[in-house]
């Protein structure tokens, strides 16, 4: 079986056609809603966590690999091997969405499942847990009556070496799904490629996600790693909640970036614990005098000329305060030109 660690199969353990139908059944990690990705499908309000009768939250941290580029697999003979062990004409199959792939498979997936829930998967890195996780998540439990969802959330050294730096700790990330009501299981330390090794060992029907092409590190830009899923009907289609996205938080962040620093400089927070310059800082607390006098003239002379003179007065000395020492001030100008020729002289000498 070719490279187990970018590829999944698409089985039915009472079917040898079908284990060769999924071989190699795709490069794995999901994307979307959890950042790396939420999506799924689920099931009744009953299907509490520990229903399996041990520890819901399980590590799969050996699980955890880097991403490689492998020869890409014939999606058509995937496709066709899963229509010949489902019974399904292989020229039909082919020409069906994955959504008609995926309701001929659940019908056999229940007929072995024996009333038992169907078990699905989605992965992710679920950053700044907000709305749109908690939506995919309840979207993922209502999709199918009667199953189990399993929710992977992949760890910092992972996350970050392939996708990025987060804000939360891997630990938080884990709690906030620990939290979730639609979470029936938590595999942490989750890996990014999803192996058939994983698939077996926690016994899943179905892959979740929307129907959005993913790639991901180590794969053709233009790839879509769900793709596999899709091809042999193991892919179950979720919708993402738009207009939220852990990324769209940081971003409001960054935009009023002064007034959080200046709030948190309020509240007793230290420059050195937001790493903010001193300089900078020196500004935002200026800033925040001048209000604070401002506020307080116009409590006193409310509507009165003398307020206005002195208000008019305080923002012309505060305007020549940010000139004088702003980012782009003359004086700051200088003080880079000089480090930078500090810079190239300590070059020198020790070269």
């Amino acid at each position: 079986m070719a490279a187990r660690a970018v590829k999944r199969r698409a089985r039915d353990e009472d079917s040898d056609d079908e284990a060769a139908a999924g071989a190699g059944a795709g490069a794995g990690g999901a994307g979307g809603a959890g950042g790396k990705g939420a999506g799924g499908a689920g099931g009744p309000p009953d299907a509490k966590r520990g229903r399996t009768g041990g520890d819901p939250v399980k590590s799969d941290s050996a699980s955890v690999s880097s991403a490689v580029s492998v020869e890409k697999p014939d999606y058509e003979a995937m496709g066709r091997a899963a229509a010949k062990s489902l019974k399904v004409d292989g020229d039909k199959w082919m020409a069906m969405t994955h959504n008609q792939r995926a309701e001929i498979r659940l019908k056999v997936v229940r007929a072995k499942r024996k009333g038992a829930p169907v078990r699905c998967y989605a992965d992710g890195i679920f950053d700044m847990f907000h709305y749109g996780h908690a939506r995919a998540l309840e979207q993922a439990k209502n999709s199918l009556p009667n199953s189990f969802l399993v929710v992977g959330c992949c760890n910092d050294e992972l996350t970050h070496r392939l996708k990025g730096r987060t804000v939360m700790k891997d630990t938080e990330r884990y709690e906030s799904l620990r939290h979730c009501k639609w979470v029936d299981e938590i595999v942490t330390s989750a890996p990014w490629f999803i192996t058939d090794e994983f698939m077996e060992e926690h016994d899943i029907d179905f892959v979740c996600h929307d129907a959005l092409p993913y790639g991901a590190p180590g794969t053709d830009a233009t790839a879509d790693i769900y793709y596999p899923f899709k091809v042999t009907g193991r892919f179950w289609e979720t919708q993402r909640t738009e207009g939220v996205s852990t990324s769209e938080l940081i971003i409001r962040i960054i935009k009023d970036y002064d007034e959080f620093v200046r709030r948190n400089l309020s509240r007793g927070h230290s420059a050195s614990e937001m790493n903010v310059p001193f300089m900078k800082e020196k500004a935002l607390q200026l800033d925040m005098a001048f209000d604070r006098a401002r506020s307080s003239i116009k409590e006193v002379f409310s509507g009165s000329p003398v307020a206005r003179g002195v208000g008019e007065k305080m923002d012309e000395i505060q305007a020549q305060f940010v000139e004088l020492f702003g980012k782009n001030s003359s004086l700051r100008t200088k003080l880079r030109q000089a480090r930078g020729q500090l810079t190239a002289l300590a070059r020198e000498s020790i070269f």
